[in-house]
Formats: structure tokens, C-alpha cells, sequence
């Protein structure tokens, strides 16, 4: 591992061009941090789904809950409201959880 400050990973990391297919490189904490948002929002999502199949309706309302939210955080961290259809998927799947609950 690197620990000299170089001001990026372009110059001392270009061993890692042979495996590039198996792993990003970030070059900044921050783009990692997005993309670990952006990936635990699709993993509830994904999840969410399962649960409702399986008709566990109460975790898959939490899990979409926690998808939404993650949503959120990712459109703040970058300051761009991109992931609006998602949210709006994210929130019908939620409110049908809530109409199969309240019945």
C-alpha cells in the first residue's frame, strides 16, 4: 500500500491498470463514500423485493425506507436531485406496503 501523499493515485498506482476489471480505483474519499451510498441504496432496494415476495411486508417497508433514504443522502452528497424516478418507485412500493398493512 501507498502512504506517501502524492495528490492522487494516477502516478503510483499503475499496476493496477492489469486489473481494472476486477475493482475500482477512487481518487478521492469522497467518490468513494458516494458510491458505497449508491450501493447500499440498491442492495435495500434488491432486498426490499425479496422481502415483499416472501411476503415479510413490515422488513421490506424498512428496507425500501432505507433505500429511499439513502437515495436522499446520495443526491446531498453530490447536489444534484438525479435519482428522482427511483425515489418515486421507491415511494409507490412504500405506500402499497403501507395499503397491504393497514388492510
Amino acid at each position: 500500500m501507498n502512504m506517501v501523499q502524492v495528490g492522487g493515485v494516477d502516478s503510483t498506482n499503475d499496476w493496477a491498470q492489469d486489473f481494472e476489471d476486477d475493482f475500482v480505483v477512487f481518487n478521492h474519499e469522497n467518490l468513494l463514500l458516494e458510491r458505497i451510498v449508491l450501493d447500499s441504496a440498491e442492495y435495500f432496494s434488491i432486498k426490499g423485493g425479496e422481502l415483499y415476495q416472501e411476503q415479510k411486508l413490515e422488513s421490506a417497508h424498512t428496507h425500501y425506507g432505507w433505500a429511499r433514504r439513502l437515495l436522499e443522502r446520495y443526491e446531498s452528497m453530490i447536489g444534484k436531485p438525479i435519482m428522482a424516478d427511483k425515489r418515486r418507485e421507491l415511494d409507490q412500493l412504500i405506500n402499497n406496503i403501507e395499503d397491504e398493512l393497514a388492510q
